[in-house]
């Protein structure tokens, strides 16, 4: 990857990461209760319910329906679903089929008896603020295509991050953490380091989740395009009372649909069915298929079979897409290790917001300040570098050209030549030249050599860095060379 891309990439990660992170902690945050909601409802509230009757008949559909509607006379039926391991219907009511959800009642009752079932008090209230903060910040849709604004802006700062590490990684070993350097240095090698492992998992996470914030407009979009025929023929939708027999409907549903699994009913009107239809929708039985639904479509005022509707490939998608969000599909050990992902996660986002803020208001170069190349960190000489030059100072071929004029250096090189003269007072305290090298160091400039000015050029014209200038500048005044490079040290410091 040549130095400019390089540039551009970094500059494109810095101002995507810096747009969105303050949302993606928040997702992260809010998220990793999410992670495990059944969990913590079951945790928080034992079931010790019983049906009144648990060898007794079950009550009508329509029998339910009407217990729910007395209990809510002004609300209108929106869905009807059913608890997998006991005899309970969930019925959701509204004062509209479109309510937002937020403004829908849930209530549940004992097949058995039509009694109400106590709902789970103990952290519901917690988990819908967490899940309502997650999905659209108490927004509705305009939260929701917002959060999936953010998402995709943080998809962009993940592959120019993915394409930043490569370069970074070609003189460093996988895994390469360099503690004992500066804290700002070692966070951005924990930043890369933990950012490129779970690159893979936030990519998948990122795309479901802006595909979630998308349910609204493709279940909308469905709807007119797919369920046009059926639309089109009918007048105003049937009022509640005018419904024909949700019984004889879920008949003639499960007579069309008998090799699979029963989910939930939307009424007419709800934003899973169309203003004249009962949309009963079933799924499968396996792990995968039990997200592929398919709706059986009853006419509501007459009770006729109007077909079965398969959902589309972006349905699927969203379909498919939800619980793998979650980590849902393969049971609480999935949930642990969707867990850990977003610990780490979390780190990765604090600490890059951490080198951001560290900077100390320094302008760099975008691909300096990735490369760990802060005015803290002017130096990367390997260690073995400068003990071979402690040993051997006229063996230093390998660092800079030799150049036949020291006069070349011109008025200021000469000046700066008798000032680094002086006791120590140039060398960093923590710089790379203390202990044995220091002598080397501090050993005249030999005569008939100058610093390769043709190189120092060359990085100064290409990277426009103070940083880089001032590092060649003082290894090359204070090291002998001979011979032809062997070692670039332009490319130590990870550019090409």
């Amino acid at each position: 990857m040549s130095a400019n891309m390089i540039k551009r990439m970094a500059w494109v990660h810095k101002w995507t990461s810096l747009i969105c992170t303050i949302f993606l902690l928040m997702l992260c945050l809010t998220g990793l209760p999410l992670i495990f909601h059944d969990e913590i409802d079951d945790a928080l509230n034992p079931s010790h319910w019983v049906p009144a009757h648990p060898d007794g008949a079950m009550l009508e559909l329509d029998r339910i329906l009407e217990i729910a509607l007395q209990h809510r006379p002004d609300d209108v039926p929106i869905f009807m679903s059913f608890d997998t391991d006991r005899p309970v219907v969930n019925v959701t009511t509204g004062a509209r089929p479109d309510v937002a959800a937020t403004a829908m009642h849930f209530a549940s009752f004992d097949r058995t008896s039509g009694d109400l079932v106590p709902p789970p008090d103990n952290g519901a209230a917690i988990m819908d603020f967490l899940l309502q903060i997650h999905t659209d910040l108490f927004l509705g849709l305009p939260g929701m295509l917002f959060l999936g604004a953010m998402g995709l802006i943080f998809l962009a700062a993940i592959l120019s991050g993915i394409l930043l590490y490569a370069p970074f990684m070609r003189k460093l070993d996988f895994g390469t953490v360099r503690a004992s350097r500066s804290p700002r240095l070692k966070w951005l090698d924990y930043h890369n380091l933990l950012g490129v492992m779970t690159a893979a998992w936030v990519l998948v996470v990122g795309g479901t989740g802006v595909i979630n914030t998308l349910a609204i407009p493709i279940i909308d979009f469905w709807k007119h395009t797919e369920l046009a025929d059926l639309i089109e023929p009918h007048g105003a939708p049937p009022s509640p009372v005018a419904l024909h027999s949700l019984d004889d409907a879920m008949a003639k549903a499960k007579a069309a649909v008998s090799d699979m699994v029963l989910q939930f009913v939307a009424f007419p009107g709800a934003s899973f069915s169309t203003d004249h239809h009962y949309a009963i929708y079933f799924h499968g039985k396996t792990p995968l298929t039990r997200q592929m639904t398919i709706p059986a479509l009853i006419d509501a005022r007459d009770g006729r079979f109007a077909g079965l509707r398969p959902m589309p490939w972006y349905v699927k998608t969203l379909a498919l897409s939800q619980p793998l969000h979650f980590g849902d599909y393969g049971g609480l050990p999935l949930k642990i290790i969707w867990a850990v992902l977003d610990l780490i996660t979390i780190i990765v986002l604090g600490s890059g917001l951490y080198l951001w803020l560290g900077k100390g208001g320094q302008r760099m170069d975008p691909a300096m300040e990735l490369y760990g190349r802060g005015r803290n960190e002017r130096s990367a000489i390997p260690h073995e570098q400068t003990q071979k030059a402690a040993k051997n100072t006229e063996d230093s071929s390998d660092l800079f050209c030799p150049q036949p004029r020291r006069a070349d250096l011109g008025a200021f090189g000469g000046w700066f030549l008798r000032w680094a003269g002086r006791p120590r007072r140039w060398i960093p305290p923590n710089g790379p030249f203390m202990g044995p090298a220091l002598s080397a160091a501090m050993k005249p400039f030999p005569a008939g050599h100058r610093v390769c000015r043709g190189r120092e050029q060359r990085i100064t014209d290409k990277h426009k860095s103070r940083e880089c200038e001032d590092f060649f500048l003082m290894r090359g005044i204070v090291q002998s060379v001979k011979g032809p490079i062997r070692s670039d040290p332009y490319r130590e410091i990870g550019f090409e």
